[in-house]
């Protein structure tokens, strides 16, 4: 399977999921990360874009941005609680965003 067959399947299996059937998928294989990463691209480079001139100051780039939002993404994974009232979206944006701003300390 080439890069582009992967990339495809993994757009269309997390389009059919919710945030709660992934979590759980990727709590029982964390091979299936991949697909919460890649619905999450998005958001993580908005927020990255936000702080890339105080990154830049530091001498990071947007790249090394983005690795520390897809960390934190695999980090809210591991701590996030389905049964709170708070929806993944919100908190793996918070959890993004305090990685980044953590690293720019």
């Amino acid at each position: 399977m080439n890069l582009l067959e992967k990339n495809e399947k993994v757009d269309n299996m997390y389009r059919e999921l919710n945030d709660d059937e992934i979590i759980y998928m990727v709590r029982e294989n964390e091979d299936n990360v991949e697909i919460l990463m890649e619905k999450y691209k998005p958001l993580v480079a908005k927020i990255c874009n936000r702080y890339l001139k105080a990154g830049k100051s530091v001498g990071m780039e947007f790249d090394d941005l983005m690795q520390i939002g897809n960390i934190a993404i695999i980090d809210a994974i591991k701590f996030y609680k389905e049964n709170q009232k708070t929806l993944f979206f919100t908190y793996v944006s918070k959890c993004v965003e305090n990685n980044i701003k953590s690293e720019l300390r």
